[in-house]
């Protein structure tokens, strides 16, 4: 058998503590430990979220490419940033398969290839809450003419706006109180 390139997974470090829905910064090495070159090539390195010590299923958290002529005993270092997705918690592992659609040729030399991090915890994200802390509105309004209103919007919560943009939805009501039986929707506006 001709020398065959080894892609071998050495290090996978992620964080012991990572938020729901935030970046976190993973590191990982990918040594040849075969005896060829791999040859100018590009290959791509699937990053997976697992709860499953044992087994790369769950969240795809990137696949990233990597162009190189990785010479037998050399190696490349990675430090990327992925987001752990929003409403998870518990204890997870970062799994990197490297050469993910196997490009580079190592016949039997793949079962290296795969490697996971430690446990990390994944505690949810403090929600956020959206609070109307103001609002400017005229004495007297007419029907039927441009009226001018305004508010604010506060969050009082820990956490920020996962979602990054909502609806902010005016009714008219004869009613001091919110109640849903006697509110007249007139007018909406898109937040970001």
């Amino acid at each position: 058998l001709s020398p065959l390139p080894d892609m071998d997974m050495v290090i996978v470090t992620a964080p012991e503590l990572a938020l729901s829905g935030q970046s976190i910064t993973i590191l990982y090495t990918v040594e040849n430990s075969g005896t060829a070159a791999t040859g100018l090539r590009t290959w791509h390195d699937r990053v997976m979220l697992s709860s499953d010590p044992f087994n790369p299923v769950g969240y795809i958290l990137g696949t990233f490419p990597q162009t190189a002529n990785l010479e037998p005993d050399s190696s490349y270092t990675k430090t990327i940033q992925a987001y752990v997705p929003n409403s998870l918690s518990g204890i997870y592992y970062i799994f990197i398969q490297s050469d993910f659609y196997n490009v580079i040729y190592e016949f039997a030399a793949e079962s290296n290839n795969v490697m996971r991090s430690d446990t990390m915890d994944v505690v949810l994200t403090p929600p956020a809450d959206l609070v109307i802390t103001d609002i400017q509105i005229a004495d007297t309004i007419s029907s039927g003419y441009p009226n001018l209103f305004s508010w604010t919007v506060s969050n009082m919560g820990a956490g920020p706006s996962l979602s990054g943009k909502w609806k902010d939805q005016l009714y008219i009501s004869p009613a001091p109180i919110y109640n849903p039986n006697f509110n007249l929707p007139f007018s909406s506006k898109y937040r970001t």
